[in-house]
């Protein structure tokens, strides 16, 4: 424009000039692009399209050029810093680029006309899919982004678009969501749902993907949405006649409703999914509803039905090539091995935590570990239990995973309360229960265990509103290790506030609601006796205790601590002075630090009843360490009562 003038080795500015600058970078960089001639500009328009960083394969095939010359056209504009060459090419035997700065590639994007973009997306999903071969899925985040953006700009452009166009970004965005899910569920989810808004024309594809986005939203604690999920599938298949979709579905569904509560409702869809695969050919589908089934038969405690039928369901889960589904029903036979007593269980949930790590399985992996924790707490106590429940959960975290991470945080609160870390547990609760929005049987277990704390610490007025909020829940479900802990917590409450009538009712419910799956009462045969005892009325702890089951070392003891209760009920002060301090040991090689405490109580009380005052001191003694410590104010003053009775009598 003649601004600059040059006078002998100087330039100066003609003070008489206009400068008409850009009053923005974008602006700046616009006007530097419309000084490229007409073939470099529409060079750098295409590189726009692929992205940030593109080949010059792609911008070749994009405008039909010659490679040989569209490399010479990218030299140019590395000169110009518009571009910059890569040192080395993530595609073999292309020339790798990147834009100068992102600004530039959005100002020339944002050049060229949306009908004309749209052609150029569907050129680079070409090029990409042609180059990718049979690795198309390693790929298909990109391509999703460019069937999707040239949808996009076409329908934004008044333009039509075909099946084909929209079944394509359907088919890469579900290989999207595929792909990410064992990383990153939040993102897949995204992905899927995309996929879905593309498949209106197609109801059973549309079918499939639903159960799938069941599932995946299942994963990621999104209940209600995961159920809806679930139902629209079940429905399309039952429209359809196709079993296959429809078993599918509700064998994902059934998952999903027993979370949210609906134990009966997940039982029956988890028996039609079976009933109606078993009538197809066996496939995929059909392992898949044995793992769903098999996980109710082992949340109802019915371990035996669970051993008859596992070895056959991973044995199909494998022939039809889903190791997924075998690691699912694998780790399932060591919950219920470990169940019955076994210790041999705790190999097959490690071994399906290996095959889910090695093979970078999510949800599968995430539950083995939720597995694994529960199986080492029977065997091994809550420490080590708490130390794998930590690791699963941010092995879920990581991965987005955030319903099998909350389940996870939730059964912690079991550990929690035999450590005797009360107060890490009440606010872990009260987190629990304030993110619950529809997971029911998470704010059951939560405002259960808060109520046991509050009514052991001495405030059964502030414990009781939360029985009525998760007593009809936990019989609603029905799940053994909910309504057994929470019938008790409940009792514990009547109990503290002095109604022993109404307590005693709750105990026997107990006993008669698990007559045939006792496992998880028995984790807490300890407290039943306690309380029945407390109660008036031993026999639902008499009845429990003559069952006969044969599980883990937690139940013998608790069955210990069980018989030194009811001994010391019966009068029988030596054998329940014997038996209490034997229980206090195998609490404290077990870590229960709570059930240790309450069987030293046990012990120094029985002594100081035959009159071995002296001998009681030390029982008494370390039990008011405990209770003082757990802020347990009624314990802790019944020791104080027994340990200035025996100060009296010693003086």
């Amino acid at each position: 424009r003649g601004v600059l003038q040059r006078r002998g080795d100087l330039w100066t500015v003609d003070d008489t000039a206009q400068f008409l600058l850009p009053e923005t970078v974008q602006a700046l960089i616009a006007a530097r692009l419309d000084t490229l001639s007409a073939e470099r500009k529409a060079l750098l328009h295409d590189a726009a399209v692929v992205g940030k960083v593109f080949w010059s394969g792609t911008v070749a095939s994009m405008g039909s050029r010659d490679e040989r010359e569209v490399r010479d056209g990218l030299h140019e504009l590395a000169r110009k810093e518009l571009v910059r060459p890569a040192r080395r090419s993530s595609v073999a035997g292309q020339a790798e680029y990147s834009f100068w700065h992102l600004l530039i590639r959005d100002v020339a994007y944002s050049q060229i006309p949306r009908a004309a973009r749209a052609d150029k997306h569907r050129a680079v999903a070409a090029w990409m899919e042609d180059m990718a071969g049979d690795r198309v899925a390693d790929h298909a985040e990109l391509l999703a982004f460019h069937h999707e953006e040239a949808l996009r700009l076409a329908a934004a452009a008044g333009l039509p678009t075909s099946d084909a166009e929209r079944e394509a970004a359907a088919r890469f965005l579900r290989l999207a969501a595929e792909k990410t899910e064992p990383l990153d569920t939040g993102r897949a989810i995204e992905y899927q749902e995309h996929a879905l808004g593309y498949l209106s024309h197609d109801p059973a594809e549309r079918g499939r993907m639903l159960t799938r986005l069941c599932r995946m939203r299942f994963a990621a604690g999104r209940l209600e949405q995961a159920v809806a999920a679930g139902r629209e599938a079940v429905e399309i298949g039952a429209a359809a006649g196709d079993r296959l979709l429809q078993g599918n579905a509700m064998a994902w569904l059934s998952t999903a409703v027993h979370t949210g509560g609906e134990g009966a409702e997940s039982r029956r869809l988890a028996d039609a999914a079976v009933a109606m695969l078993e009538r197809e050919p066996p496939g995929p589908e059909l392992a898949l509803a044995y793992a769903q089934q098999i996980g109710g038969l082992m949340l109802l405690d019915l371990n035996d039905e669970v051993l008859a039928v596992a070895d056959r369901a991973i044995d199909l889960a494998r022939r039809v090539g889903r190791e997924d589904t075998a690691s699912v029903i694998l780790q399932l036979r060591g919950v219920a091995r470990s169940k019955n007593g076994d210790r041999g269980g705790l190999a097959d949930v490690e071994e399906a935590v290996r095959i889910g790590l090695e093979n970078g399985f999510g949800q599968q992996t995430s539950v083995a570990y939720i597995n694994l924790a529960d199986c080492y707490w029977f065997f091994d106590g809550p420490a080590r239990g708490l130390d794998v429940h930590r690791t699963g959960y941010e092995f879920a975290s990581r991965r987005g995973i955030l319903g099998h991470a909350t389940w996870g945080r939730a059964e912690q609160l079991w550990m929690l309360f035999d450590l005797g870390r009360w107060d890490d547990l009440l606010d872990r609760a009260e987190l629990l229960v304030a993110g619950d929005e529809d997971r029911t049987q998470i704010s059951t277990m939560a405002r259960s265990f808060r109520a046991l704390v509050l009514a052991r610490r001495g405030r059964g007025g502030a414990a009781a509103p939360h029985v009525d909020q998760f007593l009809p829940a936990a019989r609603k479900v029905g799940d053994p290790q909910i309504l057994s802990p929470a019938l008790l917590s409940a009792a514990e409450v009547l109990l503290a506030r002095g109604d022993r009538a109404a307590a005693g009712e709750l105990l026997a419910e107990i006993a008669d609601s698990t007559r045939d799956r006792p496992f998880w009462t028995l984790l807490y045969l300890a407290d039943i006796a306690r309380a029945a005892v407390a109660s008036g009325d031993a026999t639902p702890a008499q009845r429990l205790l003559s069952s006969g089951l044969k599980g883990p070392s937690r139940h013998g003891h608790a069955a210990l601590s069980a018989r030194a209760v009811l001994a010391e009920d019966a009068g029988q002060l030596d054998e329940a002075a014997r038996l209490h301090a034997e229980a206090a040991g195998a609490w404290q090689g077990y870590g229960h630090v709570v059930e240790e405490a309450m069987a030293n109580l046990g012990a120094g009380r029985a002594l100081a009843r035959i009159g071995r005052r002296d001998a009681s001191l030390k029982p008494l003694d370390a039990a008011r360490k405990t209770f003082a410590a757990l802020a347990a104010s009624p314990l802790q003053a019944e020791v104080d009562t027994l340990l200035g009775r025996a100060s009296e009598l010693s003086s």
